[in-house]
């Protein structure tokens, strides 16, 4: 009984090598009339056909490196995070990687009470428009944020122009009221400037203004100047009124308390958008001489000058920056004016005036006009 089982065992096991053999053989015949080349060139080929390289043309402007896995293209998720603002990063969950992806890094605030016409516009008194990454930064003309969503010279774009008022609406109505250092407001509150040997002060009452301005002149001299120190932590919101004449610019100093880094922000009088130099940045003003408010967040300034130098995103916590210095500069001379400066007027006279002059340093821009 035992021999008859061992057999049919054995010629089972050798029916089962007989099949596997002939399969074998017969795989071996296929490869046999190819040439060794030949099958390696169509596996490379297969593999080549799964990673190519590929050129993306965006909008017929330039190109971005892709890949191509037969008919489907992968674009890089570092420029469709750059181009449509979406957001996304490796996780790891139970050991395996995966990717995850939003439309929005920010938190989704859900209505608290019913909705009302006169009050803030939905939830918008948690956004901050400015800080956006798309948003190449807040014209120092208009005092509107400029988009480089689809341009990276920058346009306006009405949707986000909107979004940007009626965030700072919203604030307006739901924020306690802001905390403000006056510096000087031609009367009550008179800081005290100092003036270079070589430049000029002197505050007087406009008639057509009916309030005390400030005029002041210096040279072409880099240490002609009249400025103001500060040292106020905090509170980075500069406002003023303000008229300035050609070849003038205010100049606020910053710092980093702790790395001691030192970053300049100058407002000009030209029509450049915004230009950065190593620590220097510098947003136009225009180059019309009339009256204005002059309403800056400083280091939102400072934030969008260092993305033009591609430098690191860098976080900016407000109880690490003080507000060291504040200069004005001018280079013009009216036709036909002289200020009377004597011996020390060794350049061009210049005539710059500041209306009730006035720096109100808060958290918050009170005003926004659309």
């Amino acid at each position: 009984m035992v021999g008859r089982v061992n057999l049919r065992l054995l010629l089972g096991v050798l029916c089962i090598t007989v099949i596997l053999l002939t399969l074998f053989w017969s795989q071996c015949g296929e490869l046999s009339n190819k040439p060794v080349g030949s099958v390696i060139a169509n596996s490379l080929s297969e593999r080549t056909a799964t990673n190519d390289e590929i050129d993306c043309l965006i909008n017929g402007e330039y190109t971005v490196a892709c890949r191509r896995e037969k008919n489907e293209v992968y674009v890089p998720f570092s420029f469709l995070h750059k181009y449509f603002e979406i957001y996304g990063k490796i996780t790891n969950v139970n050991g395996n990687e995966r990717f995850e992806w939003s439309h929005s890094y920010s938190k989704i605030y859900h209505p608290k009470k019913k909705y009302d016409p006169r009050g803030t516009f939905t939830t918008f008194e948690n956004y901050n428009v400015e800080v956006r990454d798309r948003v190449k930064c807040i014209s120092g003309i208009e005092g509107v944020p400029v988009s480089m969503q689809w341009d990276p010279r920058g346009f306006f774009y009405p949707t986000q122009i909107a979004q940007f008022g009626l965030a700072h609406y919203s604030k307006n109505i739901t924020e306690p009221a802001p905390k403000r250092i006056i510096l000087d407001d031609g009367d009550k509150h008179l800081a005290n400037w100092v003036v270079s040997k070589d430049a000029y002060m002197k505050r007087e009452y406009d008639v057509d203004l009916k309030c005390n301005v400030m005029r002041f002149s210096t040279t072409e001299h880099p240490t002609s100047q009249v400025w103001l120190k500060l040292n106020i932590s905090q509170i980075f919101v500069l406002s003023l009124d303000v008229q300035f004449t050609s070849n003038s610019s205010l100049t606020v100093v910053l710092q980093n308390k702790e790395k001691k880094e030192t970053v300049y922000l100058h407002y000009v009088t030209n029509q450049q958008l915004i230009h950065a130099q190593d620590e220097h940045i510098y947003y136009g003003i225009g180059t019309e001489p009339h009256w204005r408010r002059l309403t800056r967040d400083l280091l939102v300034d400072a934030q969008k000058g260092w993305a033009l130098l591609e430098r690191p995103k860098r976080r900016m916590p407000r109880n690490k920056f003080q507000v060291l210095f504040l200069h004005l500069l001018g280079a013009w001379k009216p036709p036909g004016q002289q200020w009377g400066l004597g011996d020390r007027n060794n350049g061009i006279d210049v005539k710059l005036l500041l209306s009730s002059l006035y720096k109100v340093f808060n958290i918050k821009v009170e005003t926004v006009v659309l």
